[in-house]
Order: structure tokens, then sequence, then C-alpha cells
């Protein structure tokens, strides 16, 4: 959330970026977020390093941040490299004042100047923080986004009514066939 606001907000594009650092949750500790041996889209998924070159990039949408084009590129393998990633040093303490809490702080440097965002929580997680909430046009917005080229643009939207009433759906098969890509 970070990285990206800062991007936009400032409009940096990647081959401006002379490094990215950031201090994150805990997890950054664990093996499969420290490497950077991106050789299929598993290992991309989980290199905390590699989401931050591919972030970077903007990809449009939730299910272009997988495009092999884009994943293995040149310009984000490249970014990787300056990328640094650390423990948030207040973590810790924050997540036993608010388990809900997942503290990011970047730092960016970009034409010659450092830029600097911190926040304690992502957007789309439970919070205390009502910014961080994702609005149900936005879930259905990404849902679309990451059921283009699968699903059919009509079975999208009866997927996205169906799981949007789901306390009234009788037969969870009838989603599961729809999610399919078969009919309801």
């Amino acid at each position: 959330d970070c990285l990206t606001q800062l991007l936009e907000e400032e409009g940096i594009q990647p081959h401006e970026i002379d490094s990215i650092h950031v201090y994150i949750e805990g997890f950054a500790e664990q093996p499969a977020w420290l490497s950077r041996n991106i050789t299929n889209l598993t290992d991309a998924q989980f290199s905390t390093a590699h989401s931050m070159a591919v972030a970077a990039h903007r990809p449009a949408t939730a299910r272009a941040w997988q495009d092999p084009e884009l994943v293995f590129s040149r310009s984000v393998m490249d970014l990787m490299a300056r990328v640094k990633t650390e423990v948030h040093p207040d973590y810790a303490k924050l997540l036993a004042a608010n388990r809900a809490s997942r503290p990011a702080h970047l730092k960016l440097r970009a034409r010659g100047r450092d830029y600097l965002l911190e926040k304690q929580y992502p957007k789309g997680s439970p919070s205390p923080d009502a910014s961080t909430s994702m609005q149900d046009s936005e879930m259905q917005q990404k849902f679309r986004d990451n059921a283009q080229g699968t699903l059919s643009a009509s079975a999208t939207e009866q997927a996205i009514e169906t799981i949007m009433n789901l306390e009234t759906l009788k037969d969870t098969g009838q989603l599961m066939r729809l999610l399919a890509g078969g009919a309801a």
C-alpha cells in the first residue's frame, strides 16, 4: 500500500527508483519471503523484494501480478536487487497494542531524494482505521478484474450477485458451478 500510494502521488516510474527500503511485519524474516531466486511464479509470489519490484511497476489488476512477462522482466529483476526489507522496529509493540496491526514503513530513494511513508494497517484488513476498509464496490471490481478472461461478463456479474447474497443461497453447488464456468 505504501509503495503504490507514494509512486502514484509522486508520479515516480520504476526506472527512476534508486532504492526501496521497507520495514514490515515479522514474517519478513521467513526464508520464503527473503528469497531472491525467482525461477517460477510461486517464488515470485512469496518474495517480498520481488513483490516490491513488481508493485513499483503498478500492474493494473491483481491478475496482472502473475503475468510472466512482468514477473520475469529485466526491469523487475533489476529493481528487486535494489530492495531491502527489514522487520519494522516497533512491530512487536504495535502488534501487542492491536493484533490487527501490520505496520509498514517505506523509504524510497528516487530523483535524488528520499520519500517516506508509514502505515499501520493495510487496505482491506480489519482494523480500527476506517480508511483501510474495503468497500463492496472495491471488492466487486477486484473480483471483476480477476475473473476477466476466466468467466464471461454475465457469469462474473451473476457470481458477484450470488456472493453478495450468500445468506440466501440454498445450494452452494450453484455458486461452485458458476465459478467453474458452468451453468448455475
